[in-house]
Protein backbone atom coordinates (compact mmCIF):
# COMPACT_ATOMS: atom_id res chain seq x y z
CA UNK A 1 0.00 0.00 0.00
CA UNK A 2 2.79 2.40 0.91
CA UNK A 3 4.54 1.60 -2.38
CA UNK A 4 1.35 2.32 -4.33
CA UNK A 5 1.02 5.68 -2.61
CA UNK A 6 4.61 6.54 -3.48
CA UNK A 7 4.10 5.63 -7.14
CA UNK A 8 0.93 7.71 -7.32
CA UNK A 9 2.43 10.73 -5.53
CA UNK A 10 1.93 14.00 -7.43
CA UNK A 11 5.21 15.91 -7.26
CA UNK A 12 4.28 18.97 -9.31
CA UNK A 13 1.19 20.39 -11.00
CA UNK A 14 1.77 22.92 -13.78
CA UNK A 15 0.19 24.44 -16.88
CA UNK A 16 1.70 24.74 -20.34
CA UNK A 17 0.68 27.75 -22.42
CA UNK A 18 0.91 27.73 -26.19
CA UNK A 19 1.96 24.94 -28.50
CA UNK A 20 4.94 22.63 -28.68
CA UNK A 21 7.51 21.03 -26.37
CA UNK A 22 8.64 22.61 -23.10
CA UNK A 23 11.88 22.28 -21.16
CA UNK A 24 12.46 23.66 -17.65
CA UNK A 25 14.04 23.04 -14.25
CA UNK A 26 12.40 22.28 -10.92
CA UNK A 27 13.65 20.80 -7.60
CA UNK A 28 12.01 17.44 -6.84
CA UNK A 29 12.13 15.30 -3.67
CA UNK A 30 15.27 13.21 -3.96
CA UNK A 31 13.60 10.26 -2.23
CA UNK A 32 10.95 10.08 -4.97
CA UNK A 33 13.36 10.17 -7.92
CA UNK A 34 14.64 6.64 -7.39
CA UNK A 35 11.42 5.22 -8.89
CA UNK A 36 11.52 7.50 -11.93
CA UNK A 37 8.96 10.04 -13.11
CA UNK A 38 5.86 10.14 -15.27
CA UNK A 39 3.70 12.94 -16.64
CA UNK A 40 -0.10 12.94 -16.70
CA UNK A 41 -2.28 15.21 -18.82
CA UNK A 42 -3.36 15.30 -22.47
CA UNK A 43 -2.80 12.06 -24.35
CA UNK A 44 0.37 11.21 -26.26
CA UNK A 45 2.87 12.97 -24.00
CA UNK A 46 6.52 11.97 -23.71
CA UNK A 47 8.72 12.86 -20.71
CA UNK A 48 12.47 12.96 -20.30
CA UNK A 49 14.29 14.13 -17.20
CA UNK A 50 17.74 14.26 -15.71
CA UNK A 51 19.30 15.63 -12.53
CA UNK A 52 21.08 18.91 -13.09
CA UNK A 53 24.81 18.88 -12.20
CA UNK A 54 24.17 19.73 -8.53
CA UNK A 55 23.79 17.78 -5.32
CA UNK A 56 20.64 17.35 -3.23
CA UNK A 57 19.71 20.66 -1.58
CA UNK A 58 20.84 20.45 2.04
CA UNK A 59 17.87 22.52 3.22
CA UNK A 60 14.97 20.91 1.37
CA UNK A 61 16.13 17.38 0.48
CA UNK A 62 15.36 18.14 -3.15
CA UNK A 63 17.31 17.65 -6.37
CA UNK A 64 17.11 20.15 -9.21
CA UNK A 65 16.10 18.32 -12.42
CA UNK A 66 15.69 19.23 -16.06
CA UNK A 67 12.22 18.21 -17.28
CA UNK A 68 11.28 17.95 -20.96
CA UNK A 69 7.72 17.26 -22.12
CA UNK A 70 6.80 16.85 -25.79
CA UNK A 71 4.25 15.08 -27.95
CA UNK A 72 0.92 15.60 -29.68
CA UNK A 73 -0.76 16.37 -26.36
CA UNK A 74 0.90 19.81 -26.44
CA UNK A 75 -0.58 20.73 -29.82
CA UNK A 76 -2.92 23.73 -29.97
CA UNK A 77 -2.64 27.16 -28.40
CA UNK A 78 -4.79 26.72 -25.30
CA UNK A 79 -3.47 25.95 -21.79
CA UNK A 80 -2.80 22.30 -20.90
CA UNK A 81 -2.82 21.10 -17.30
CA UNK A 82 -0.16 18.51 -16.45
CA UNK A 83 0.90 16.63 -13.35
CA UNK A 84 4.29 15.14 -12.65
CA UNK A 85 4.14 11.91 -10.65
CA UNK A 86 6.63 9.68 -8.89
CA UNK A 87 7.13 6.35 -10.64
CA UNK A 88 7.92 5.94 -14.32
CA UNK A 89 10.86 6.50 -16.65
CA UNK A 90 14.43 6.54 -15.41
CA UNK A 91 16.62 9.61 -15.95
CA UNK A 92 18.07 10.03 -19.40
CA UNK A 93 18.73 12.70 -21.98
CA UNK A 94 18.99 12.02 -25.66
CA UNK A 95 18.41 8.26 -25.49
CA UNK A 96 16.37 6.43 -28.12
CA UNK A 97 12.72 7.24 -27.60
CA UNK A 98 13.44 10.33 -25.55
CA UNK A 99 11.40 13.45 -26.40
CA UNK A 100 14.55 15.54 -26.63
CA UNK A 101 18.08 14.99 -27.86
CA UNK A 102 20.96 17.40 -27.16
CA UNK A 103 24.30 17.67 -28.90
CA UNK A 104 27.09 20.19 -28.56
CA UNK A 105 30.01 20.99 -30.84
CA UNK A 106 32.99 23.23 -30.10
CA UNK A 107 35.13 24.82 -32.81
CA UNK A 108 38.32 26.56 -31.76
CA UNK A 109 39.72 29.10 -34.20
CA UNK A 110 42.62 31.55 -34.11
CA UNK A 111 40.52 34.37 -32.62
CA UNK A 112 37.36 32.78 -31.25
CA UNK A 113 35.87 29.70 -29.64
CA UNK A 114 32.46 28.83 -31.10
CA UNK A 115 30.13 26.52 -29.14
CA UNK A 116 27.00 25.30 -30.91
CA UNK A 117 24.31 23.51 -28.91
CA UNK A 118 21.29 21.93 -30.60
CA UNK A 119 18.15 20.52 -28.96
CA UNK A 120 15.95 18.30 -31.16
CA UNK A 121 12.45 17.33 -30.01
CA UNK A 122 9.98 14.65 -30.97
CA UNK A 123 7.95 15.95 -33.90
CA UNK A 124 10.85 17.83 -35.48
CA UNK A 125 11.08 21.02 -33.37
CA UNK A 126 14.66 22.21 -32.99
CA UNK A 127 16.37 24.86 -30.83
CA UNK A 128 19.89 26.16 -31.31
CA UNK A 129 22.37 28.34 -29.44
CA UNK A 130 25.64 29.61 -30.92
CA UNK A 131 28.09 31.29 -28.55
CA UNK A 132 31.16 32.98 -29.99
CA UNK A 133 33.79 33.78 -27.34
CA UNK A 134 36.58 36.17 -28.30
CA UNK A 135 40.02 34.69 -27.58
CA UNK A 136 42.23 37.12 -29.53
CA UNK A 137 41.82 40.62 -30.98
CA UNK A 138 38.29 41.98 -31.11
CA UNK A 139 34.98 40.89 -32.56
CA UNK A 140 33.10 43.65 -34.35
CA UNK A 141 29.31 43.44 -34.09
CA UNK A 142 27.67 46.33 -35.90
CA UNK A 143 29.19 49.47 -34.41
CA UNK A 144 30.36 47.67 -31.25
CA UNK A 145 33.59 45.82 -30.50
CA UNK A 146 33.81 42.84 -28.16
CA UNK A 147 37.13 42.37 -26.37
CA UNK A 148 38.96 39.20 -25.37
CA UNK A 149 36.89 37.40 -22.75
CA UNK A 150 33.57 38.71 -24.06
CA UNK A 151 31.14 36.64 -26.09
CA UNK A 152 28.18 37.00 -28.40
CA UNK A 153 25.34 34.51 -28.02
CA UNK A 154 22.65 33.95 -30.64
CA UNK A 155 19.79 31.55 -30.04
CA UNK A 156 16.44 30.65 -31.50
CA UNK A 157 13.48 32.42 -29.91
CA UNK A 158 11.82 29.18 -28.80
CA UNK A 159 14.78 28.07 -26.66
CA UNK A 160 13.94 30.41 -23.78
CA UNK A 161 10.21 30.49 -24.57
CA UNK A 162 9.91 26.77 -23.82
CA UNK A 163 10.70 27.55 -20.18
CA UNK A 164 8.64 30.74 -20.00
CA UNK A 165 5.55 28.94 -21.34
CA UNK A 166 5.47 26.74 -18.24
CA UNK A 167 3.23 28.23 -15.56
CA UNK A 168 4.00 27.03 -12.03
CA UNK A 169 1.94 28.31 -9.13
CA UNK A 170 4.07 30.34 -6.66
CA UNK A 171 2.91 27.97 -3.91
CA UNK A 172 4.72 25.15 -5.71
CA UNK A 173 7.96 27.14 -5.68
CA UNK A 174 7.40 27.82 -1.97
CA UNK A 175 6.77 24.15 -1.17
CA UNK A 176 10.01 23.33 -2.99
CA UNK A 177 11.91 25.87 -0.86
CA UNK A 178 12.91 28.11 -3.78
CA UNK A 179 11.06 31.09 -2.30
CA UNK A 180 9.67 31.49 1.25
CA UNK A 181 6.12 30.40 1.98
CA UNK A 182 3.86 33.39 1.27
CA UNK A 183 2.12 34.92 4.27
CA UNK A 184 1.00 38.18 2.67
CA UNK A 185 3.65 40.09 4.60
CA UNK A 186 5.55 41.48 1.63
CA UNK A 187 2.75 41.40 -0.97
CA UNK A 188 2.26 45.20 -1.33
CA UNK A 189 5.96 45.81 -1.88
CA UNK A 190 6.29 42.84 -4.25
CA UNK A 191 3.55 44.22 -6.48
CA UNK A 192 5.21 47.64 -6.60
CA UNK A 193 8.61 46.13 -7.36
CA UNK A 194 7.09 44.02 -10.14
CA UNK A 195 5.71 47.16 -11.77
CA UNK A 196 9.07 48.91 -11.49
CA UNK A 197 10.99 45.88 -12.74
CA UNK A 198 8.92 45.61 -15.91
CA UNK A 199 9.50 49.32 -16.65
CA UNK A 200 13.29 49.34 -16.33
CA UNK A 201 15.05 50.33 -19.54
CA UNK A 202 17.93 48.04 -20.44
CA UNK A 203 21.11 49.55 -21.88
CA UNK A 204 21.34 49.65 -25.68
CA UNK A 205 23.29 47.41 -28.03
CA UNK A 206 24.67 43.89 -27.87
CA UNK A 207 26.94 44.75 -24.93
CA UNK A 208 24.22 46.61 -23.05
CA UNK A 209 21.28 44.25 -23.37
CA UNK A 210 20.41 42.77 -19.98
CA UNK A 211 22.33 45.39 -18.01
CA UNK A 212 21.18 48.74 -16.63
CA UNK A 213 22.51 52.22 -15.98
CA UNK A 214 22.39 54.63 -13.08
CA UNK A 215 23.13 58.31 -12.47
CA UNK A 216 26.45 59.67 -13.67
CA UNK A 217 26.43 57.44 -16.75
CA UNK A 218 27.50 54.49 -14.60
CA UNK A 219 26.97 50.95 -15.90
CA UNK A 220 25.63 48.96 -12.93
CA UNK A 221 27.11 45.59 -13.96
CA UNK A 222 24.06 44.09 -12.26
CA UNK A 223 25.24 45.14 -8.77
CA UNK A 224 23.29 43.77 -5.79
CA UNK A 225 22.39 40.79 -8.01
CA UNK A 226 19.80 42.10 -10.42
CA UNK A 227 19.37 38.55 -11.75
CA UNK A 228 18.32 37.26 -8.33
CA UNK A 229 15.86 40.11 -7.81
CA UNK A 230 14.18 39.65 -11.18
CA UNK A 231 13.96 35.87 -10.94
CA UNK A 232 12.73 35.43 -7.38
CA UNK A 233 10.11 38.14 -7.90
CA UNK A 234 9.08 36.49 -11.17
CA UNK A 235 8.63 33.10 -9.48
CA UNK A 236 6.90 34.49 -6.38
CA UNK A 237 4.44 36.56 -8.44
CA UNK A 238 4.10 34.26 -11.49
CA UNK A 239 5.44 37.00 -13.76
CA UNK A 240 7.17 35.44 -16.82
CA UNK A 241 8.21 38.90 -18.04
CA UNK A 242 10.48 39.27 -14.99
CA UNK A 243 11.85 35.76 -15.47
CA UNK A 244 12.69 36.72 -19.07
CA UNK A 245 14.55 39.78 -17.82
CA UNK A 246 16.47 37.60 -15.39
CA UNK A 247 17.54 35.39 -18.30
CA UNK A 248 18.67 38.45 -20.27
CA UNK A 249 20.76 39.60 -17.32
CA UNK A 250 22.22 36.13 -16.70
CA UNK A 251 23.27 35.96 -20.34
CA UNK A 252 24.79 39.44 -20.14
CA UNK A 253 26.76 38.51 -17.03
CA UNK A 254 28.44 35.45 -18.54
CA UNK A 255 29.00 37.08 -21.94
CA UNK A 256 30.30 40.52 -20.97
CA UNK A 257 31.04 41.02 -17.28
CA UNK A 258 33.45 38.24 -16.26
CA UNK A 259 37.21 38.76 -16.18
CA UNK A 260 39.09 35.71 -17.38
CA UNK A 261 42.00 36.16 -14.99
CA UNK A 262 40.21 36.39 -11.66
CA UNK A 263 36.98 34.65 -12.66
CA UNK A 264 35.05 37.48 -11.03
CA UNK A 265 32.84 40.13 -12.65
CA UNK A 266 34.08 43.63 -13.26
CA UNK A 267 32.63 46.15 -10.81
CA UNK A 268 30.24 48.90 -11.87
CA UNK A 269 31.84 51.82 -13.69
CA UNK A 270 31.90 53.83 -16.86
CA UNK A 271 31.88 50.69 -19.01
CA UNK A 272 31.11 47.01 -18.54
CA UNK A 273 34.80 46.15 -18.18
CA UNK A 274 36.42 49.35 -16.90
CA UNK A 275 36.48 48.81 -13.10
CA UNK A 276 38.53 45.96 -11.61
CA UNK A 277 36.76 43.01 -9.97
CA UNK A 278 36.25 43.05 -6.20
CA UNK A 279 35.04 40.29 -3.87
CA UNK A 280 32.50 42.78 -2.52
CA UNK A 281 30.98 43.21 -5.99
CA UNK A 282 30.46 39.59 -7.08
CA UNK A 283 27.06 37.92 -7.03
CA UNK A 284 26.51 34.32 -8.15
CA UNK A 285 23.20 33.41 -6.48
CA UNK A 286 21.02 34.82 -9.24
CA UNK A 287 23.05 33.16 -11.99
CA UNK A 288 22.87 29.84 -10.15
CA UNK A 289 19.09 30.07 -9.74
CA UNK A 290 18.67 31.07 -13.40
CA UNK A 291 20.74 28.05 -14.44
CA UNK A 292 18.45 25.82 -12.39
CA UNK A 293 15.13 27.29 -13.53
CA UNK A 294 16.13 27.44 -17.22
CA UNK A 295 17.98 24.07 -16.98
CA UNK A 296 21.13 25.69 -18.34
CA UNK A 297 24.29 23.77 -17.49
CA UNK A 298 26.51 26.58 -18.76
CA UNK A 299 25.01 29.11 -16.35
CA UNK A 300 25.33 26.66 -13.45
CA UNK A 301 28.98 26.07 -14.39
CA UNK A 302 29.61 29.82 -14.62
CA UNK A 303 28.08 30.35 -11.17
CA UNK A 304 30.28 27.58 -9.78
CA UNK A 305 33.37 29.11 -11.37
CA UNK A 306 32.55 32.47 -9.82
CA UNK A 307 32.02 30.93 -6.38
CA UNK A 308 35.29 29.00 -6.57
CA UNK A 309 37.05 32.20 -7.65
CA UNK A 310 35.68 33.90 -4.53
CA UNK A 311 36.90 30.97 -2.45
CA UNK A 312 40.40 31.34 -3.92
CA UNK A 313 40.50 35.12 -3.50
CA UNK A 314 43.31 35.85 -1.03
CA UNK A 315 42.57 38.07 1.95
CA UNK A 316 44.96 41.01 1.60
CA UNK A 317 45.78 43.64 4.18
CA UNK A 318 43.75 46.81 3.43
CA UNK A 319 45.90 49.74 2.32
CA UNK A 320 43.87 52.10 4.52
CA UNK A 321 41.06 51.78 7.10
CA UNK A 322 38.58 52.90 4.43
CA UNK A 323 39.51 49.80 2.42
CA UNK A 324 38.58 47.48 5.31
CA UNK A 325 34.93 46.97 4.32
CA UNK A 326 32.08 44.79 5.51
CA UNK A 327 30.98 44.03 1.96
CA UNK A 328 34.30 42.34 1.11
CA UNK A 329 33.64 39.62 3.69
CA UNK A 330 29.85 39.64 3.82
CA UNK A 331 28.97 39.28 0.16
CA UNK A 332 31.42 36.40 -0.49
CA UNK A 333 30.10 34.54 2.57
CA UNK A 334 26.51 34.84 1.29
CA UNK A 335 27.49 33.58 -2.17
CA UNK A 336 29.59 30.70 -0.88
CA UNK A 337 26.88 29.55 1.53
CA UNK A 338 24.25 29.61 -1.25
CA UNK A 339 26.47 27.36 -3.40
CA UNK A 340 27.11 24.96 -0.50
CA UNK A 341 23.38 24.35 -0.18
CA UNK A 342 23.36 22.60 -3.56
CA UNK A 343 26.92 21.42 -4.06
CA UNK A 344 29.31 19.62 -1.73
CA UNK A 345 32.56 21.51 -2.27
CA UNK A 346 35.24 21.16 0.44
CA UNK A 347 37.37 24.08 -0.81
CA UNK A 348 34.36 26.40 -0.83
CA UNK A 349 33.32 25.17 2.62
CA UNK A 350 36.79 25.91 4.02
CA UNK A 351 36.69 29.41 2.54
CA UNK A 352 33.20 30.06 3.95
CA UNK A 353 34.29 28.81 7.38
CA UNK A 354 37.29 31.15 7.30
CA UNK A 355 35.13 34.16 6.37
CA UNK A 356 32.63 33.39 9.12
CA UNK A 357 35.39 32.95 11.70
CA UNK A 358 36.88 36.30 10.74
CA UNK A 359 33.50 38.01 11.07
CA UNK A 360 32.98 36.47 14.51
CA UNK A 361 36.52 37.48 15.56
CA UNK A 362 35.67 41.07 14.63
CA UNK A 363 32.54 41.05 16.78
CA UNK A 364 32.72 43.50 19.68
CA UNK A 365 30.31 42.16 22.33
CA UNK A 366 30.36 45.44 24.26
CA UNK A 367 29.31 47.58 21.30
CA UNK A 368 27.39 44.68 19.68
CA UNK A 369 28.84 45.43 16.22
CA UNK A 370 31.19 43.63 13.83
CA UNK A 371 33.95 46.18 13.44
CA UNK A 372 35.59 47.24 10.16
CA UNK A 373 38.05 50.00 9.43
CA UNK A 374 35.49 51.91 7.39
CA UNK A 375 33.41 52.47 10.52
CA UNK A 376 36.11 53.38 13.04
CA UNK A 377 36.02 56.94 14.39
CA UNK A 378 38.42 58.96 16.52
CA UNK A 379 38.30 58.23 20.21
CA UNK A 380 37.20 54.63 19.75
CA UNK A 381 33.71 55.39 18.46
CA UNK A 382 32.21 53.39 15.66
CA UNK A 383 29.72 54.26 12.90
CA UNK A 384 27.67 51.16 12.21
CA UNK A 385 26.32 50.85 8.69
CA UNK A 386 23.25 49.08 9.96
CA UNK A 387 21.70 48.40 6.55
CA UNK A 388 24.86 46.61 5.36
CA UNK A 389 25.26 44.58 8.54
CA UNK A 390 21.59 43.61 8.51
CA UNK A 391 21.42 42.92 4.77
CA UNK A 392 24.79 41.21 4.27
CA UNK A 393 26.54 40.09 7.44
CA UNK A 394 23.51 38.76 9.30
CA UNK A 395 22.12 36.68 6.36
CA UNK A 396 25.61 35.31 5.68
CA UNK A 397 26.17 34.30 9.31
CA UNK A 398 22.63 32.88 9.51
CA UNK A 399 23.35 30.60 6.56
CA UNK A 400 26.70 29.59 8.04
CA UNK A 401 25.03 28.81 11.40
CA UNK A 402 22.39 26.65 9.70
CA UNK A 403 25.09 24.67 7.88
CA UNK A 404 27.53 24.27 10.80
CA UNK A 405 25.33 24.79 13.88
CA UNK A 406 28.01 27.10 15.26
CA UNK A 407 26.63 28.54 18.53
CA UNK A 408 28.91 31.59 18.39
CA UNK A 409 27.49 32.57 15.00
CA UNK A 410 23.96 32.28 16.39
CA UNK A 411 24.93 34.51 19.33
CA UNK A 412 26.23 37.21 16.98
CA UNK A 413 23.14 36.99 14.75
CA UNK A 414 20.75 37.24 17.69
CA UNK A 415 22.63 40.20 19.15
CA UNK A 416 22.26 42.05 15.84
CA UNK A 417 18.58 41.15 15.64
CA UNK A 418 17.97 42.40 19.17
CA UNK A 419 19.80 45.70 18.56
CA UNK A 420 17.87 46.30 15.35
CA UNK A 421 14.55 45.52 17.02
CA UNK A 422 15.31 48.00 19.79
CA UNK A 423 16.17 50.75 17.31
CA UNK A 424 13.04 50.15 15.24
CA UNK A 425 10.82 50.27 18.32
CA UNK A 426 12.00 53.74 19.30
CA UNK A 427 9.17 55.32 17.37
CA UNK A 428 11.31 57.97 15.71
CA UNK A 429 10.79 59.06 12.12
CA UNK A 430 12.70 57.18 9.45
CA UNK A 431 14.66 53.94 9.67
CA UNK A 432 18.13 53.69 11.30
CA UNK A 433 20.33 53.20 8.25
CA UNK A 434 23.42 54.16 10.30
CA UNK A 435 24.11 54.80 13.96
CA UNK A 436 27.07 55.61 16.21
CA UNK A 437 28.19 53.64 19.25
CA UNK A 438 30.98 54.37 21.74
CA UNK A 439 31.94 53.66 25.35
CA UNK A 440 28.86 55.56 26.51
CA UNK A 441 26.47 53.49 24.44
CA UNK A 442 24.37 54.42 21.42
CA UNK A 443 24.85 57.86 19.91
CA UNK A 444 23.33 59.76 17.04
CA UNK A 445 21.48 57.96 14.27
CA UNK A 446 21.00 58.58 10.56
CA UNK A 447 17.35 57.78 9.93
CA UNK A 448 16.02 57.85 6.38
CA UNK A 449 12.84 57.02 4.50
CA UNK A 450 12.15 56.55 0.83
CA UNK A 451 15.35 54.61 0.15
CA UNK A 452 15.86 50.97 -0.84
CA UNK A 453 18.55 50.52 1.83
CA UNK A 454 15.63 50.29 4.29
CA UNK A 455 14.56 47.02 2.63
CA UNK A 456 17.96 45.48 3.33
CA UNK A 457 17.84 46.78 6.88
CA UNK A 458 14.70 44.73 7.48
CA UNK A 459 16.33 41.61 6.00
CA UNK A 460 18.31 41.50 9.25
CA UNK A 461 15.19 41.19 11.37
CA UNK A 462 14.29 37.93 13.11
CA UNK A 463 11.33 36.61 11.04
CA UNK A 464 9.15 36.23 14.15
CA UNK A 465 9.49 39.97 14.88
CA UNK A 466 9.21 41.34 11.37
CA UNK A 467 5.42 41.29 11.11
CA UNK A 468 5.03 43.32 14.30
CA UNK A 469 7.62 45.83 13.12
CA UNK A 470 5.94 46.28 9.74
CA UNK A 471 2.61 46.77 11.48
CA UNK A 472 4.00 50.03 12.87
CA UNK A 473 2.70 52.70 10.53
CA UNK A 474 5.87 54.79 10.58
CA UNK A 475 7.98 51.78 9.46
CA UNK A 476 5.70 50.83 6.57
CA UNK A 477 5.47 54.48 5.49
CA UNK A 478 9.25 54.63 5.04
CA UNK A 479 9.00 51.96 2.32
CA UNK A 480 6.00 53.29 0.46
CA UNK A 481 6.58 53.87 -3.27
CA UNK A 482 10.24 52.79 -3.11
CA UNK A 483 11.88 52.86 -5.54
CA UNK A 484 10.39 55.69 -7.57
CA UNK A 485 10.16 55.12 -11.30
CA UNK A 486 11.79 58.53 -11.93
CA UNK A 487 14.74 57.92 -9.57
CA UNK A 488 17.97 58.28 -11.60
CA UNK A 489 19.28 55.25 -9.69
CA UNK A 490 16.08 53.24 -10.05
CA UNK A 491 17.86 50.12 -11.40
CA UNK A 492 20.18 49.92 -8.39
CA UNK A 493 17.39 50.77 -5.96
CA UNK A 494 15.27 48.01 -7.53
CA UNK A 495 18.07 45.46 -7.19
CA UNK A 496 18.71 46.36 -3.54
CA UNK A 497 15.04 45.92 -2.64
CA UNK A 498 14.15 42.99 -4.91
CA UNK A 499 16.95 40.75 -3.61
CA UNK A 500 15.57 40.88 -0.04
CA UNK A 501 14.07 37.64 1.19
CA UNK A 502 11.49 39.17 3.52
CA UNK A 503 9.49 40.75 0.71
CA UNK A 504 8.84 37.25 -0.70
CA UNK A 505 6.99 36.18 2.44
Amino acid sequence: MALALLVAQVLLSFTVEGEGPVRFGFPLPAAALARGLSVEGPRDLALAWRPLPLDVDARSGRQWCELTVAGDGLAGVGPKRLRLRAGGVAPGHGDRGSPCGRRQEVEVGSAARVTTTVWTFVGGACDQRVRTEVTAGTLVVGDESLAVGEAMTEETVDLRARTLRVRIDPREWARAGVVPRPTGLGAPWRRHLCRIGKQLATLPGVRGHGDYGRSGDVVTNLEFDTVLGFLRLGLAEAEPALCARAADSARHLVDHDLEAGSGLPFAHGGDHRSSPPEPGHAWAQGLLLAGCVFADDDWIAAAGSMVRALARQPRTRPQSPRDDRARDLGWPLCELEAWLCVRRDPAVARAADALARELMARYDPRSKVIRFGEGERRGGGYEERAWLSAGILVPGLRAYAVRTRDPHALTVVRAHEARLLMLLRRGRRGLPIRYHVDAGGLGRELRLSGTAEAFMLLDGMAPRELRRVLARGQVAACLEGVPRADDPDVATQFSIAARCEWILR
